[in-house]
């Protein structure tokens, strides 16, 4: 069985941006419903004090991330600007499209973490 393919990022919300990236991540997230039919789980959540916004996004595999990288490119620039990644993990085997946006990352200084095997089959209603 194919394990899904995990992205997790934690990003830095800059002052004065909140209420703008609750708007954002609102119009992201429609985005990815009505674009992305495909993907398995797509989750916008801040911090107790507002600090740190976490995107856990969850697809099918390598290949569908790539698709949602490049579908997603603008308003991910966009989220970008009001909130700089701190750090990235992914669960798989990365893509050519999310592997060039890892590095570029690496080279800003951005911890990236791949976990290229997983241990265990996916457990959950979903996993098979």
């Amino acid at each position: 069985m194919q394990q899904p393919f995990i992205f997790i990022s934690r990003h830095r919300v800059q002052r004065g941006t909140l209420e703008q990236l609750e708007q954002a991540a609102t119009t992201f997230a429609t985005f990815v419903a009505t674009q992305e039919p495909w993907t398995i789980g797509f989750h916008l959540a801040l911090s107790a004090d507002g600090a740190e916004l976490t995107h856990v996004q969850v697809q099918p595999d390598a290949q569908r991330m790539d698709q949602h990288m490049e579908l997603a490119r603008e308003h991910i620039g966009a989220a970008l600007q009001l909130a700089p990644t701190t750090s990235i993990e992914v669960f798989g085997e990365p893509g050519p499209v999310l592997g060039q946006v890892l590095r570029m990352n690496e080279d800003a200084g951005v911890p990236v973490t791949i976990h290229r095997q997983q241990l265990t089959e996916p457990i959950g209603a979903d996993a098979g």
